[in-house]
């Protein structure tokens, strides 16, 4: 199995996600996404690092496997849906052409150091990653107590789409992925048609 990880915004990987995902799964290939804030150029280069990790781990018999935290979420559904494969997705951007509005201007990702600006176009572009619900096998899931995301909206939003499972307390950075092991399981066990 190849499990991609991507990170949230202004954040990188590895992280604490794809750390989680190796002592869960030791056998599987965990392949850490990195990506730019501006989608259009960011997909492109997470395309790249798919495409070499195929190359690096020929698909023959894996299943693939799409993880990310909260705009990292939103662009694993995506990723999940262009590569025919399935998402975990914790505490995710629901509409990230909304919610990111607030950082438009210079940022810097608190992981790596690295300043960068997030302009109007680069949200306004977010709206064309949308998926259609119910096309993509996916697990969200959430901490009650996210204090960036309105964890009962994103609720609402899911029910009826995806697998939904909410843990009481928690953060934004999700602290409940190890626990979440038998749900992440019966959705790589399920067969979707």
């Amino acid at each position: 199995m190849i499990i991609f990880v991507l990170h949230g915004f202004a954040s990188a990987t590895p992280n604490d996600n794809s750390a989680a995902m190796a002592e869960l799964y030791p056998d599987a290939n965990i392949v850490n996404l990195n990506y730019e804030f501006d989608p259009v150029v960011g997909m492109d280069q997470v395309h790249d690092q798919i495409e070499a990790a195929f190359e690096k781990y020929p698909l023959l018999d894996f299943q693939l496997l799409f993880v990310g935290c909260s705009l990292g979420g939103f662009v694993a559904r995506y990723l999940a849906w262009v590569y025919g494969s399935k998402a975990v997705i914790m505490n995710p951007a629901v509409f990230p052409e909304e919610s990111l509005t607030r950082f438009i201007g210079a940022n810097t990702n608190y992981r790596t150091g690295v300043t960068f600006e997030l302009t109007e176009e680069n949200v306004r572009n977010y709206a064309n990653f949308h998926v259609a619900e119910g096309v993509v096998p996916t697990l969200v899931l959430l901490d009650e107590d996210d204090e960036v995301i309105d964890s009962a909206a994103t609720v609402k939003h899911y029910t009826g789409k995806a697998s939904v499972f909410m843990y009481k307390g928690g953060s934004h950075r999700f602290e409940h992925l190890r626990e979440s092991k038998s749900l992440i399981d019966d959705l790589l066990n399920t067969v979707f048609v």
